[in-house]
């Protein structure tokens, strides 16, 4: 027969293990900090300001028109501009751009 009067003592001993090894653990992280915020110093500061950003790209290459229109006299020999739409120059349809010396003709 068994003895009911008496009764088992929980085992507390896993707990108690578990509570100094979350202590030791707890211990050694802190003195890892303290270590590496001793050896580093002050931690550096920057002061901030806004500025304009320029951003820039130098890059060689040629520039081509989507639209190209070639554009050539049917004049045979040679003749002599007289005026000419500078370079660049937004025109639209029917603009002079070129305008030939035709005394010669």
């Amino acid at each position: 027969m068994t003895d009911t009067s008496q009764k088992r003592k929980p085992r507390r001993w896993p707990l108690y293990l578990a509570g100094v090894a979350v202590v030791g653990i707890a211990v050694a992280v802190g003195m890892n900090f303290k270590k590496a915020a001793g050896t580093q110093g002050p931690s550096p500061t920057f002061a901030v300001a806004r500025v304009p950003l320029t951003i820039s790209v130098s890059k060689p290459g040629t520039i081509k028109s989507r639209n190209l229109e070639v554009i050539k006299s049917e004049v045979e020999g040679q003749t002599t501009i007289l005026t000419l739409v500078p370079e660049g120059t937004n025109v639209k349809k029917g603009d002079l751009l070129v305008e030939l010396d035709a005394s010669k003709l």
